[in-house]
């Protein structure tokens, strides 16, 4: 299985206090913007029914999916999830996942970079895994422990 990195932080937030927890589409928007401008294929913003949204993201044939959600209070967690690897019986009969390390990590290096130009965003925390109480956090994704081959 592929790690899957996320990344936690505040955001400033000029709406009032009974949309706070409405997905940021902008946020979305320019990042879909700064994917395609790095040769990734974006898909259109998908809100999600709770307050997120989603970008469907491909490098060549593999396949990701950015989702944000709004958390409690100004943070929000962005998880940024390779698709496609094998289900459990597939690992059972031997298949194992696409080597998808080089890409996943450009992928969030994209991201850092979109979201340390915001200027409504503070507060940039990267993990691997969750939940975020319960591993390290860092300031980059260069800085995550990736598992070897990832």
């Amino acid at each position: 299985m592929h790690p899957v990195p996320r990344v936690l932080f505040d955001e400033l937030s000029s709406q009032p206090d009974d949309d706070a927890r409405r997905p940021a589409p902008e946020l979305a928007i320019a990042l879909g913007e700064t994917l395609r401008a790095r040769q990734f294929a974006c898909s259109d913003v998908r809100l999600r029914r709770a307050a997120g949204w989603s970008l469907a993201v491909s490098a060549g044939l593999k396949h990701f999916e950015i989702r944000y959600s709004r958390l409690g209070g100004r943070s929000a967690l962005v998880t940024v999830a390779p698709l496609g690897g094998p289900g459990t019986i597939a690992r059972l009969l031997g298949r194992s996942a696409v080597p998808v390390g080089a890409e996943l990590r450009a992928l969030c290096l994209a991201v850092h970079h979109q979201l340390t130009i915001t200027a409504a965003v503070r507060n940039v925390r990267w993990m691997l895994g969750g939940p975020p109480e319960q591993v390290p956090h860092v300031e980059t994704p260069r800085e995550l422990p990736w598992p070897e081959g990832a």
